[in-house]
């Protein structure tokens, strides 16, 4: 057959050879044409040496078929290596003289041709997407791709074109390619990655670090924010959309200051994801944690775990979102800024005092805090078997004691209460022991119970508790009373859960002693005891269970329950217990509710007007005349609001106060005495001598002042262990800084009486308008600093506003600003993009800029035109 040399390709042209080999050969000259001169030769009679639109198309289809019988022929393979090669030959060819191959309807003629190379995008599981590593793997038209620089928003749906063969921008509409993606798009790949592995980041095998993915995304998603509908909003915040090391984290788990390391549930907002702490705020990110917060991440940890344990790491965290639980209990959360540690105490409390707090047991489950016992008897621990119900459960053994016990968690010896067995009745021991008759004179006897509650309250202050001696006596008074011993043959006994009364004993065994409250005896089985077991160290043990004090004090204790009550005094030195008078009264100074020592009654002052410091030890005199010691309570942020207010060198305040170990009470300055400084008491100074003041009479004008009280208060309650056990408010009781001038009156009154003066009538009256006076003033003198501040804090936002329109780069206003990914400045566009082609890199932060990195900042360009068009209104003249 005889063709015409137009109809046939130059075989030195290296692409056309490979892309009509094999069955479309005869497209080219026979091998004997195919010598140089017989190919100069046909070229000059029209031999076509390159690629014209035609074959462009010829080649682009052949392609296609060529895809698609391999396909066919083995759907589960990849392209082969020549074929993908070929294609990305002939779609670079295309870029590089599209100027030569272009008309009219040149690019609608190949925008369904599927000849552009490309690895199909991962169904994303992370196998998937480490397969995607693999040679290209299919030919697809360009509008089924995505372009390099919106990867991180499409790399699980389409395919991505890779640099060398994506085509100019400019003819991504004409080919049919989606630049930025469609929403719906962006947001379908957005839930695949966040929802895939359980939000694990392990198996991450895409080419770029989540982190820089996510960046992208947070960038997409915070300038098109607005935009998405509120379902989908609502789903970003329940879901784990935030890259932390090998996970991705809820966002409500993310705080902009943590005070300690809590991973993995709490985290602090990376410094990468800086530029988009707004979006993150949306999605449910704090700048610091609350109390309700970390109750709740222990409930949803509860939740998630399914009663599975907890391991190590987990557990540490776990104990320690506890114990800031409980700094926030006591106001010392690092984390949260001072003006709302108050609030925060008041949240944890309530949590502490009625909420639903999730507590690891001793197996690391974590449960409900009504199912936990702190295990302080591991004795009985042995002779119990919490198998036997499912409601109980040991709290975790690294929760300590005090940590129990600020929780609410109830102790196992008090949970579990041992009583005699049904039917068994102790059979006594005839005749009375003169052992026993001595053990219960011991136990009622004024000297065993004074050293017994000395014991206690030094042992209970150097654990690092709160109480005193005079507290511990009435105490142990009061459990000692009527209490005598009986020694017995046997003892049965049986261990009850307090609440609903289950059976838990694990043994027969029976007890050695047993404390009858009710029949207030103490069971001794005495023909049980071992030889190294003495009666008195029983009768210690079965006190120590009454009383609750720690064993360390135990060995002292039985040798004095063991003794005449009249030799315990000579006993005491020899044993290395007790103390001396001075030591005694050493011991209380300072101590809340102790009456003040002989020594510090020469240093008492009464200076009403003065302010007294947090933590400060101060005097009251209580209803009985007697001076005792208390405590400044730190200010409250309204305490110190006010004291600012009134510049409190100037008036009588009202002072909160610890009165007592767990008690508070607000108290008038003017009933509040200080300590002079060692170095200002004189030689010749006395004790401090006071009347109580002179009870006025119940007249209509004092009357109405002391309803001021209550009228002009604010609740001044304290909280957690320092609320009053206290029936009737003392004055001041409802008050919190500066006080009412009617009650200044009053307290003058008080001050004078103490000195057995009073006011006349008209002196009060006088003094009253004078103070009205002075109060006016104070008010408008606070209005105008008022707007003053309003009017400085007004020029110091519109300074702020105006630096923010400056570019740092002209550091003029920008005309048309855009915000940097990379260091999170905004610039004026030209001005940046110049930067960028001259110096590759942020003015800023150094770090590498491409021109893609740069994304308008819409909201500053409205901002900056809207203040231009009210600077050039007529009507903004004035």
């Amino acid at each position: 057959k005889l063709v015409a040399a137009s109809e046939l390709y130059d075989p030195q042209n290296e692409l056309l050879c490979v892309i009509f080999e094999g069955s479309e050969s005869r497209l080219f000259p026979p091998e004997e044409f195919r010598s140089k001169e017989w190919l100069r030769v046909l070229t000059d009679v029209g031999l076509q040496a390159g690629l014209d639109r035609k074959t462009f198309i010829s080649s682009a289809k052949s392609l296609q078929a060529k895809a698609a019988a391999e396909k066919r022929a083995s759907p589960e393979t990849p392209l082969s290596p020549a074929l993908s090669r070929n294609a990305q030959k002939l779609v670079m060819y295309m870029i590089e003289h599209y100027w030569e191959l272009q008309n009219a309807s040149f690019l609608g003629d190949i925008a369904d041709i599927r000849f552009v190379p490309v690895t199909p995008p991962a169904a994303f599981s992370n196998d998937d997407m480490a397969r995607g590593a693999q040679p290209l793997s299919d030919l697809v038209r360009f509008r089924d791709c995505g372009v390099e620089k919106d990867a991180h928003l499409l790399f699980t749906l389409k395919p991505v074109l890779q640099s060398a063969l994506t085509p100019p921008q400019n003819l991504w509409s004409r080919l049919g390619i989606q630049s930025p993606p469609k929403k719906g798009e962006a947001l379908q790949h957005i839930r695949r990655l966040i929802t895939s592995d359980n939000g694990s980041l392990e198996r991450w095998a895409y080419k770029d670090p989540p982190e820089e993915v996510f960046r992208s995304i947070f960038a997409y998603l915070q300038e098109h924010w607005n935009d998405i509908s509120p379902n989908i909003k609502g789903a970003l915040k329940d879901l784990p959309c935030v890259p932390m090391g090998n996970r991705l984290a809820k966002p409500s788990r993310l705080f902009f200051k943590l005070s300690v390391d809590l991973a993995p549930f709490m985290f602090e907002v990376p410094r990468g994801f800086g530029a988009y702490d707004a979006l993150l705020k949306d999605l449910g990110a704090k700048s610091h944690p609350s109390a309700m917060d970390y109750a709740k991440l222990l409930g949803d940890l509860h939740a998630e775990t399914s009663n599975q344990p907890l391991n190590p790491n987990e557990l540490s965290a776990v104990l320690r979102v506890v114990q800031l639980l409980m700094a926030c209990a006591a106001g010392s959360e690092a984390s949260i800024p001072v003006e709302f540690q108050e609030e925060a105490a008041r949240e944890a409390n309530s949590l502490l005092e009625s909420g639903d707090i999730f507590l690891p047991d001793d197996a690391s489950v974590l449960r409900r805090r009504r199912e936990l016992l702190y295990n302080d008897a591991p004795w009985l621990s042995k002779r119990i078997s919490l198998d036997r119900t499912a409601t109980v459960n040991r709290l975790h053994p690294r929760v300590k004691f005090d940590e129990a016990r600020a929780l609410r968690i109830p102790r196992l010896s008090t949970a579990i209460i041992e009583v005699l067995e049904a039917g068994f009745v102790p059979e006594v021991v005839l005749p009375t022991p003169q052992e026993e008759l001595q053990l219960t004179e011991t136990l009622s006897s004024a000297a065993f119970q004074e050293v017994l509650a000395s014991l206690i309250a030094k042992d209970l202050n150097e654990s690092g508790g709160v109480t005193n001696k005079q507290d511990e006596l009435e105490r142990v008074r009061a459990a000692l009373l009527g209490l005598r011993v009986n020694f017995v043959k046997a003892l049965r006994t049986r261990f009850l859960l307090k609440e609903g009364r289950h059976d838990l004993s694990s043994d027969e065994a029976g007890s050695l002693f047993f404390v009858d409250e009710m029949d207030r005896t103490i069971y001794l089985a005495i023909d049980l005891f071992p030889r190294s077991l003495q009666p008195g160290t029983a009768v210690a043990m079965a006190i120590q269970k009454l009383l609750m004090f720690d064993s360390r004090i135990l060995m002292p204790i039985s040798v004095l329950v063991a003794s005449q009550a009249d030799a315990i005094p000579t006993l005491m030195p020899l044993l290395h217990v007790g103390e001396d008078d001075a030591s005694t009264e050493d011991s209380g100074r300072g101590v809340p509710g102790e009456p003040v020592s002989a020594l510090d009654a020469e240093m008492l002052e009464l200076k009403p007007l003065r302010l007294s410091l947090a933590n400060e030890i101060v005097a009251f005199q209580d209803e009985g005349g007697q001076m005792r010691y208390a405590q400044v309570i730190t200010p409250s942020v309204q305490q110190q609001a006010a004291a600012e207010e009134s510049k409190g060198a100037d008036a009588v305040r009202a002072v909160k106060l610890r009165v007592r170990p767990g008690e508070a009470k607000v108290l008038l300055s003017s009933e509040v005495y200080s300590f002079r400084r060692a170095g200002e008491r004189k030689a010749s100074s006395k004790p401090f001598a006071l009347r109580l003041p002179m009870q006025r009479k119940d007249t209509p004008e004092n009357l109405a002042q002391s309803s001021l009280l209550q009228q002009a208060s604010t609740q001044a309650e304290p909280s957690g262990e320092e609320k009053s056990t206290r029936e009737a408010p003392s004055r001041g009781d409802r008050l919190s800084g500066p006080v009412p001038k009617g009650v200044l009156l009053e307290a003058v009154q008080d001050l004078l009486a103490k000195a057995d003066m009073s006011l006349s009538m008209d002196a009060e009256a006088l003094m009253r308008e004078n103070l009205q006076l002075k109060e006016d003033l104070r008010k408008a003198s606070a209005s105008t600093a008022t707007y003053v501040e309003e009017i400085e804090s007004l020029e110091q936002e519109l300074k702020q506003a105006r630096d923010a329109m400056i570019c740092p780069i002209t550091n003029t206003v920008m005309d048309d600003p855009v915000l940097c990914r990379v260091d999170g400045y905004t610039y004026e566009r030209e001005a940046i993009m110049q930067w960028i082609q001259n110096h590759h890199r942020s003015p800023m932060n150094r770090e590498r800029v491409r021109e893609d990195d740069l994304v308008p900042n819409r909201a500053l360009r409205d901002a900056i035109h809207e203040l231009r068009s009210i600077k050039s209104s007529p009507d903004d003249t004035a």
